[in-house]
């Protein structure tokens, strides 16, 4: 049975996180974690369903949008450096919870830009997962690269967003995130597509029942007991006797 399908939503100039950003989630932290949002929207409203939320927004107007999440108001702060603007930061070192599980960047707005992040990953845990949004866009996924060299870490790339785990994903986690997100590629229109593409006609069809076939054969595989498997069993019993010696003589220490 396919998982239920969280529609693309777009509220005034806020573009709602979808399935594959939320099923990365899903598969990176349990149902009860606390994620921290830069940038709020109407997918806060399908993540403080599963999760506790921490939204940091620099418009003043969606701050409260979403009942059940945390809001940080950061106003948007263009220095008199050459540094990029980004939110209020003397707020973010007052306001940002000490403890979450998942950092989700998807904020601010495009148009203002969002390197700022760059400059002050000090503010922020580097020991959870990140999601970069809209990588799609090649601002954002130059900071999805730069974020992964500078903490030294895998990232996967799906077509519009980036994901930064702690630990490399399993290849049922890549296989069901990717399944969503092609779910979302389905549904957008060749107009959409060649604005980042140079070509919107994909070279091989897009095929999401090539995925639930995958997931479905990845998670038979992982569900296999490896103890119960023929050959450890036989490796038990050939290894025996030299695990018994070794045990004596671990005993008389």
């Amino acid at each position: 049975m396919e998982p239920p399908c969280t529609k693309l939503v777009v509220s005034g100039k806020h573009w709602a996180i979808d399935g594959g950003v939320l099923t990365a989630i899903e598969r990176l932290v349990p149902k009860g974690s606390t994620v921290l949002e830069l940038g709020s929207g109407d997918g806060t409203a399908a993540l403080v369903e599963r999760y506790t939320v921490y939204s940091v927004e620099d418009e003043e107007a969606w701050v409260g949008h979403c009942e059940g999440a945390t809001y940080i108001h950061a106003p948007f702060v263009v220095p008199d450096t050459k540094r990029p603007g980004w939110y209020d930061v003397d707020v973010l070192r007052q306001a940002l919870p000490e403890r979450y599980d998942v950092l989700l960047i998807d904020g601010p707005a495009g148009h203002k830009g969002r390197e700022g992040i760059l400059h002050h990953v000090d503010l922020f845990r580097t020991d959870v997962p990140i999601i970069v949004d809209d990588t799609v866009r090649s601002h954002e996924a130059d900071i999805a690269r730069e974020l992964a060299m500078r903490l030294n870490r895998p990232m996967y790339v799906f077509w519009n967003f980036s994901v930064i785990p702690v630990e490399p994903l399993t290849a049922e986690d890549v296989a069901r995130i990717q399944w969503e997100a092609v779910r979302v590629l389905e549904k957008k229109d060749h107009t959409f597509v060649k604005r980042y593409f140079t070509d919107p006609t994909p070279a091989r069809d897009i095929d999401r029942l090539e995925w639930h076939e995958m997931v479905n054969e990845l998670r038979s595989k992982g569900t296999t007991n490896p103890q119960q498997s023929f050959s450890l069993r036989v490796g038990r019993v050939l290894t025996f006797p030299g695990r018994f010696i070794l045990g004596l003589f671990r005993n008389r220490r």
